[in-house]
């Protein structure tokens, strides 16, 4: 399960609001020393394996699933972490649905998940990849400006690359929970959910230990505001 940060209040950092270039180097040290460990290594190269490993495990997880932190677009890294935690919570019940659906086929409770399964990710996932790719990354390589910001767009990158990628998994897992919440009888294919789970456990890790704490040090309360009425009007816009 990726780590959820604890961020501090703002206020009790008076000194964030000018971040010095110092500062910044300190920041990105920590990522630009990853990078250079994960340099050559292909996204998800190792995932075959890793959901081989899941395939025809039993789960324990509380099923449909559990409530999710309620925080609001006033306190956007908070909102985006606990979005993280809503994700953990829908991947939980994915998994325990669908051992529950070879036992028990498309029953209420079946319903209910693939429900609750799919409306999470046809429609809050989206906003989440959207704050990420148009609100929180431009706001870091603003901050970076006149500094080597080489390590935060190579991030970039890749959580844009993987966005991609876990939107591809979703679109095959889709059909088959629309049918269920419908009440038809379809296999949840153990290797699919599992790619599934694994491709997005793995996407947040890297965001919780390298996006999310060069946010919190390096974005000054106006960019936060800015952040969060961004994702305020993309709600809105939607809902």
């Amino acid at each position: 399960m990726a780590v959820i940060f604890s961020f501090v209040p703002r206020a009790e950092h008076p000194s964030q609001e000018r971040v010095t270039q110092a500062q910044k180097n300190d920041v990105v040290a920590p990522c630009a020393q990853h990078r250079s460990k994960e340099l050559g290594r292909i996204f998800f190269a190792d995932l075959p394996e890793r959901v081989a490993n899941m395939v025809g495990m039993s789960h324990t997880f509380a099923f449909p699933g559990l409530s999710s932190p309620n925080v609001g677009t006033d306190s956007p890294l908070q909102l985006l972490s606990a979005c993280h935690t809503r994700v953990n919570k829908q991947l939980r019940t994915l998994q325990r649905l669908q051992v529950h659906v070879q036992q028990h086929g498309p029953d209420q409770q079946a319903r209910e998940a693939a429900t609750a399964i799919l409306r999470y990710f046809t429609q809050a996932a989206p906003l989440h990849h959207a704050d990420e790719e148009q609100d929180l990354f431009p706001a870091l390589l603003e901050a970076m400006a006149g500094s080597d910001a080489t390590c935060i767009q190579d991030l970039q990158t890749r959580i844009h690359r993987e966005h991609r990628q876990l939107e591809a998994f979703w679109a095959q897992l889709q059909p088959t929970l629309n049918a269920l919440a419908q009440g038809q009888p379809r296999p949840l294919p153990p290797d699919e959910v599992a790619r599934f789970v694994q491709a997005y456990e793995a996407h947040m890790a890297i965001e919780d230990r390298e996006v999310m704490p060069m946010a919190e040090r390096l974005l000054d309360a106006s960019t936060l505001e800015r952040m969060g009425h961004h994702m305020r009007q993309r709600r809105q816009s939607t809902a």
